[in-house]
């Protein structure tokens, strides 16, 4: 399981909230900037409150499992959540790659019964916020290149190190979340 993130949904919404909030009474009470700011611009805060909930309630939850409408079996991949979660399980016998991007929600990518191309894939993948979750079978050889600012990386399976051409090779930008294999 390859992991990309930090806190999950909500607590990781409102987290950011507390903070930037607590940031900015700081440096209005140090008089390091003006407060004025805050009054002209706090409905901007009730809109970003208002587009989280609008848009985190179409969520497709965490069964666990993918439904048959979140079959891919394209052998690349294009998924992005903004707001809201995505949960993809591929199922091709010559899987390419793609890009994998989540903002302030999770990607949840499943390649348990996937087969890699002759050339092997490459899966690039960004996340700001919040996960990225990608499932690789056991026996898949994967690679795994991170940049991670405020994070950190784990690797979490036992997948054997690529020795050939035919290997999964994931390339990950977290900001302000965490990477694990």
């Amino acid at each position: 399981v390859l992991s990309i993130g930090g806190a999950k949904g909500k607590d990781a919404f409102f987290g950011w909230l507390i903070l930037l909030l607590g940031v900015y009474f700081f440096l209005s009470q140090n008089h390091l900037i003006e407060p004025v700011y805050f009054r002209k611009y706090w409905p901007v805060i009730l809109i970003i409150v208002g587009l989280y909930f609008i848009f985190g309630r179409e969520r497709s939850g965490r069964s666990g499992g993918v439904s048959d409408g979140n079959i891919i079996t394209d052998s690349d991949i294009n998924e992005t959540a903004v707001f809201n979660e995505v949960d993809r399980k591929v199922k091709s016998d010559n899987f390419k790659g793609g890009s994998v991007t989540s903002i302030f929600d999770d990607v949840n990518l499943d390649l348990t019964e996937c087969k890699l191309s002759p050339n092997g894939a490459d899966i690039s993948g960004t996340s700001i916020f919040d996960d990225i979750i990608i499932r690789v079978p056991k026996d898949m050889p994967v690679k795994v290149r991170s940049t991670s600012v405020f994070g950190s990386v784990k690797n979490r399976t036992e997948n054997p190190v690529p020795t050939d051409e035919q290997y999964l090779n994931i390339t990950v930008t977290a900001i302000f979340g965490d990477v694990s294999r």
